[in-house]
């Protein structure tokens, strides 16, 4: 808890910063946020996380046929026990 009270107070300091900067030379920090936009825009970031939804699915996609081929055999189990009577022990005689 005593690091989330540090993280707040290092997030509000760092606010009043900017602010200060941004009052103290405000064509200075339009400039700044013009060129971090830029960055930002020149970024993949939608081919990346198009990358990862992508990657995502495919596995997930992968791992639900075995994990039906389980649910199917535990269901064919459950009915032959169902109508023979089978246990852990075989067949009643």
């Amino acid at each position: 808890m005593n690091e989330d009270i540090e993280t707040q107070t290092d997030f509000d300091s760092y606010r009043v910063k900017a602010e200060d900067l941004v009052r103290e030379s405000p064509a200075q920090a339009a400039a700044a946020a013009l060129v971090a936009g830029f960055a930002l825009a020149l970024l993949p970031i939608g081919s990346i996380l198009m990358g990862i939804i992508r990657l995502s699915l495919s596995l997930a996609f992968a791992l639900v046929k075995p994990a039906l081929l389980v649910f199917g055999a535990i269901k064919v189990y459950e009915e032959c026990n169902a109508r023979w009577g089978l246990d852990e022990s075989g067949p009643e005689v």
